[in-house]
């Protein structure tokens, strides 16, 4: 028998489910299949018959996925695009997010999440009917990460249309959970000031909506996102906490006090949302105690694997939440190397002096090396970038955020003034020093280029070889080191040919165009629109491709097509110029972030370094022409009449579209690239049949890129493609 089955099965299944989503689920019957004559083999094999129990595992797995799929997950796509009239109870507490108000509703059938142009006066569990038009979701990516969170649909409110709210009196035990955590915001927000508060309280609830953009782009880069994510190290601090306050009361006796602190553990799970990262640690957690409270000994290998086996079993798609895999990882790979990793340093130091103090650093030292390494793989696919410094930040911040949390509890408990100055005074030193890393050079190494899926499979089948021909540990040795230079080796190269170009990106950001020009490391945004449910790709997009600051930003109108993620932009990115038409028109947050940004133009022609950059705003006429190392641009917003264009416009090399533009015949280009939502593109049918050599739509499939170099060679492909 193996020596620890709950681990071996818990791994087990959540690698078979991360495959079988990843693969689609078209794999499913497959990989059921392959996992099925796999267990046929190893039962009748004495020598592999303790592989059986892998394949066992991983068919489980992937067949509760199956079932969990054509239970909820297959009957809920059928409302994608769909508008209909529902009646939900709110069961989370709403939040704000892009100017608009988001509501999780659990309906007869599902959970969805709606959203609102406008704030609904209503409190959790009261009902809300309302009609919905929900999105159709395009990008598998975006569906997954949304299933993992329990949300089957997600749609906005139709403001036109009558809604109703029903207040109830009774209210399940749940709700008073909310209601602490509401506090709890709410106390932390009257004790510090904004910026502190924001990030107190996101360690404190893993609230992180009131968290500056600017401090979440640090931490990100800084390699300490976790910290504002409640996981096991939070957990583990206040369980710790708890139990030494306990012992204070029940003396030697340390029975009752863990079995306290087991109903403390179950009691904060909720008071955070249950979220995945929170029920990993809060199980395995809930285990030790039980250990310690029944006088026998856990093995953490084996906890941490039921615990992944109970939230799978749960809701199969939790793999597909970062969070969780990112917790599960890390406390993976504390579980396995940090305690090698330890002895090895320490038998190198090997001083009397300040053992204790030394000791410590060394083991947050290992800590934080093995789970950046273990979380690594994860960082390269879903965030695009590695850390560089992410170890050397988790040693300088783990004491303070240890600290931090301490206090926070007894500043929330008593409101102390010398509590509150030194929260505030720890919550600064984490956030200038997450700063100070991220603002340092090669801070990080960007993933998002075409070589990494090559570089990855290259990599791991080549690890595999080093694994079944059993190498010595030189060879493991040479295999690591060539891993990391060829990796560095291709990023210079990449970024090396690719210096000399000019970047067109046109975002897949549905009904509207936002249209970014990249040359020698500027940063031009020619049009920041979309439909408001797709804000999250053009900051995305930024945050990928490492972008500090924006050169320019034009604001043409106040339209979605054009401007609808403008104040996001604003607020989040240092604008050099931003060129404006008729502020009256503009939102009242976009007006409030537009008197902070930098120089303001009312010019219709601006130059700036090598792009010159023209623009037209009439009645029936809204377009923006770009010309950059003599590449010609032009993006023309829907209703125009392209005969009121400049006749100098006519003949370019790149055609950016967006609406029903009229008299396109008069419009000559290389290249057309059809901004808008799939089921629009019919509006186009005649215009694509035109004089063009080549036709790209957005449509859901993703990002398009036009590169082109210095010699003419000109590049078009689906951005990142690869990650969906």
């Amino acid at each position: 028998m193996m020596k620890r089955p709950l681990a071996v099965i818990g791994f087990c299944c959540i690698a078979a489910l991360a495959v079988a989503l990843l693969l689609g689920r078209g794999s499913f019957g497959i990989l059921c299949a392959v996992f099925l004559g796999g267990f046929g083999i190893t039962v009748f094999s004495k020598k592999l018959r303790k592989m059986a129990w892998i394949c066992l595992s991983g068919m489980a797995a992937v067949g509760m996925l199956w079932g969990y799929t054509n239970a909820y997950v297959l009957p809920s796509a059928k409302l994608q695009g769909q508008e209909t009239e529902i009646t939900g109870v709110l069961c989370e507490l709403p939040y704000q997010q892009n100017d608009r108000y988001y509501y999780r509703l659990q309906t007869d059938s599902r959970t969805i999440l709606v959203s609102s142009r406008y704030k609904i006066k209503m409190e959790p569990y009261d009902t809300l009917t309302a009609t919905v038009r929900f999105y159709a979701e395009t990008e598998p990516s975006r569906e997954l990460y949304n299933i993992s969170k329990g949300i089957m649909a997600c749609g906005s409110i139709d403001p036109l249309k009558k809604k109703a709210v029903v207040k109830n009196e009774e209210k399940p035990l749940y709700y008073y959970a909310l209601m602490a955590r509401k506090s709890l915001t709410d106390r932390i927000g009257e004790l510090l000031p904004e910026r502190e508060a924001g990030f107190v309280t996101a360690l404190m609830t893993g609230d992180k909506y009131h968290v500056q953009a600017d401090d979440k782009e640090h931490f990100r880069q800084a390699g300490i996102s976790h910290i504002i994510v409640v996981s096991g190290y939070h957990l583990a601090v206040l369980t710790q906490l708890m139990l030494g306050l306990f012992r204070l009361v029940f003396r030697k006796n340390k029975r009752p006090a863990a079995a306290l602190c087991i109903v403390f553990v179950f009691l904060y799970m909720a008071v955070t949302g249950f979220s995945t990262p929170v029920m990993r640690a809060g199980i395995m957690q809930i285990f030790v105690l039980t250990g310690m409270v029944i006088l026998r000994e856990s093995d953490s290998l084996n906890i941490l694997g039921l615990s992944g086996m109970i939230i799978c079993v749960m809701n199969p798609y939790a793999v597909a939440d970062v969070s969780f895999m990112m917790s599960f990882s890390a406390t993976l790979g504390i579980l396995l190397l940090s305690p090698a990793i330890t002895a090895f340093l320490m038998e190198r130091i090997r001083t009397d002096r300040l053992q204790k103090p030394i000791k410590a650093i060394v083991q947050i030292f290992s800590a934080s090396l093995s789970a950046c390494l273990f979380i690594m793989p994860i960082c390269v696919v879903y965030f695009r970038q590695i850390a560089i410094y992410a170890v050397v930040t988790n040693v300088l911040v783990s004491f303070a955020v240890s600290a931090l949390i301490y206090t926070a509890v007894f500043m929330l408990l008593t409101g102390l003034l010398p509590l509150v100055w030194t929260a505030w005074l720890l919550s600064d030193y984490v956030l200038y020093t997450a700063k100070a890393v991220a603002e340092l050079p090669f801070s990080v190494i960007v993933t998002a280029q075409e070589f990494v899926p090559y570089w990855i499979m290259a990599a791991v089948i080549t690890g595999l070889a080093v694994l079944l021909f059993r190498c010595r540990k030189e060879v493991v040795k040479y295999y690591a080191l060539f891993t990391v230079i060829s990796f560095l080796v291709c990023s210079v190269g990449d970024t090396f040919l690719k210096s000399d170009s000019v970047k067109i990106s046109v975002l897949d950001v549905g009904n509207g165009i936002s249209c970014i020009v990249n040359c020698e490391n500027r940063t031009y945004l020619l049009s920041s629109g979309g439909s408001y449910y797709k804000a999250h790709a053009l900051n995305e997009y930024l945050e990928d491709s490492c972008t500090k600051q924006i050169a320019y930003m034009l604001l043409l109108d106040d339209k979605n097509a054009c401007t609808a993620y403008a104040g996001q932009i604003l607020r989040d990115y240092r604008i050099e110029t931003v060129q404006v038409y008729d502020e009256k028109d503009y939102t009242e947050n976009v007006k409030y972030f537009l008197s902070k940004a930098g120089d303001k133009t009312d010019s219709s022609i601006v130059c700036i370094d090598d792009i010159r950059i023209q623009t037209v705003k009439e009645k029936n006429c809204m377009a923006v022409y770009a010309k950059c190392r003599g590449l010609r641009i032009l993006a023309v917003e829907g209703k125009t009449d392209c005969e009121k264009l400049p006749e100098s416009w006519h003949d370019t090399d790149i055609l950016i579209v967006n609406g029903p533009v009229s008299n396109t015949h008069v419009l000559s280009a290389e290249i057309l690239i059809l901004s808008d939502e799939y089921e629009h593109l019919s509006q186009y049918e005649e215009m694509a049949q035109g004089d063009y050599t080549t036709v790209y739509a957005t449509a859901g499939q993703g990002n398009i890129s036009v590169r082109v170099y210095r010699r003419g060679q000109t590049h078009v492909r689906r951005e990142n493609g690869w990650l969906n």
